[in-house]
């Protein structure tokens, strides 16, 4: 392996990079990675790039056991291999994908449009039962979504109400739609509406978003070590 090693390397410094990144998604439990369908960041002939897949496969049970308390959530790793070429050495990886850490929520305020029909409805509906705040929680992804809770003046709302659950929830989904249109689509999102007897809405909304990071352990992998 270390001569296949040293071939691969002299190969690579012909691109006159200081790094060389190959890399490939896994999905936890789908069997072994896609080696063939992996990220080449540059133009390499099969014979070479079997190397760099024999180096990663080769060392793949290694870095999962060092790297064994570094979870996603989502089950879908990238496992990385970084060469080196001017070092004569490659530097194999693993990064997890989890929730975006750094994602901010939005917010949108609606004073309700009181000539509107559902909203009519819904004004008679607070004043007839005396209701003065709603709360309703909603969440959804890939084309699914759905308003999971509604809280009304500290009571939960629930589903065998009927119809003033449907006369609420047809005004709640209007407004997120106008909000926050495609909010149950890909990845989707979740958060919280209210609205009160005035007919003022608030929304607090979080896209689902997931990144990349990476596990603290790491594999050096030079000629010598393969040799």
């Amino acid at each position: 392996m270390g001569k296949k090693f040293k071939a691969l390397m002299a190969y690579l410094r012909s691109f006159k990079k200081d790094e060389i990144e190959f890399s490939w998604v896994w999905t936890d439990g789908d069997g072994d990675p896609e080696w063939n369908w992996g990220h080449k960041p540059v133009p390499i002939i099969d014979s070479l790039y079997d190397i760099v897949i024999e180096i990663a496969s080769s060392h793949l049970d290694e870095l999962f056991d060092l790297t064994k308390n570094c979870y996603s959530e989502t089950e879908r790793y990238d496992i990385v291999l970084k060469f080196y070429p001017k070092k004569s050495k490659a530097i194999f990886q693993l990064y997890y994908e989890d929730y975006d850490k750094n994602n901010t929520t939005q917010e949108y305020t609606q004073e309700l449009d009181q000539n509107n029909t559902y909203v009519k409805r819904l004004k008679n509906l607070f004043d007839s039962e005396d209701i003065e705040f709603c709360k309703a929680y909603y969440s959804g992804n890939y084309d699914d979504g759905e308003i999971n809770s509604i809280n009304c003046d500290g009571k939960e709302l629930s589903y065998n109400m009927g119809q003033n659950r449907r006369i609420i929830e047809d005004v709640l989904y209007n407004v997120l739609e106008r909000g926050f249109g495609g909010w149950e689509i890909d990845d989707g999102s979740n958060g919280y509406i209210e609205i009160n007897n005035n007919l003022e809405v608030h929304i607090e909304h979080d896209w689902t978003q997931y990144e990349f990071y990476k596990c603290d352990d790491e594999i050096e992998i030079t000629e010598e070590k393969l040799n």
